[in-house]
């Protein structure tokens, strides 16, 4: 059991205050004024695993082992801070704090974006989990590749949605427009010349 310590797991609901325009402005990005279809709200988490930015590395990366997750999300002052991967958490020191790992200012949905948008921005963005917000800047779930790949929204296809090598759906790269899917573990060991060819070799291109 993760021991109970300052920045221990907090409570599910976020109300932002000062930031919920801003937080709200950003989940709204390129958001296509014309849509139809389920909502996020029908499919994304309501209890996702939330955690305090002063919280140590080991003690996060502990929690999610014993959660089972990947990814937790993290907050200060009731607000969304950002998210920690499990990568991440592996790679830092024990001592340090999620504020200086987590990845900040995270992408993040609507509730009422559908979810073939959610879908499409996931690819675009790879993202492992997109924080789910409210019309009022309240952080009210998580939706997952996971969750969409399960539902049908996502093909579960290396190259697309699973990481062309090794076929890992965390922590894929998305920086490079209409490259094959790779995940960071991958790309760190991989040369970058040699990137599309190992991509057609290990069946990327189905």
């Amino acid at each position: 059991m993760v021991p109970a310590t300052k920045g221990v797991v907090m409570d599910n609901a976020i109300r932002p205050r000062a930031e919920h325009a801003r937080q709200v402005q950003l989940a709204r990005a390129s958001q296509p004024a014309t849509e139809s279809g389920p909502s996020v709200s029908r499919l994304m988490c309501r209890d996702p695993v939330l955690v305090d930015f002063r919280m140590r590395a080991d003690v996060a990366r502990r929690l999610l082992r014993a959660r089972g997750v990947h990814f937790a999300l993290v907050a200060r002052d009731r607000r969304l801070f950002g998210v920690v991967f499990g990568e991440a958490l592996e790679a830092a020191r024990p001592f340090s704090s999620l504020e200086e790992i987590a990845n900040r200012n995270p992408p993040r949905l609507l509730e009422t974006d559908t979810l073939e948008r959610a879908a499409k921005f996931a690819l675009e963005t790879g993202a492992d989990g997109l924080p789910v917000m409210a019309e009022n800047g309240e952080l009210v779930g998580v939706l997952t590749r996971r969750q969409l790949r399960t539902a049908g929204f996502l093909p579960g296809e290396r190259g697309i949605d699973l990481c062309s090598s090794c076929g890992s759906t965390h922590d894929l790269d998305a920086s490079t427009e209409g490259a094959p899917a790779f995940c960071l573990e991958c790309l760190r060991a991989i040369p970058s010349d040699t990137l599309n060819e190992v991509y057609g070799t290990l069946g990327g291109s189905g």
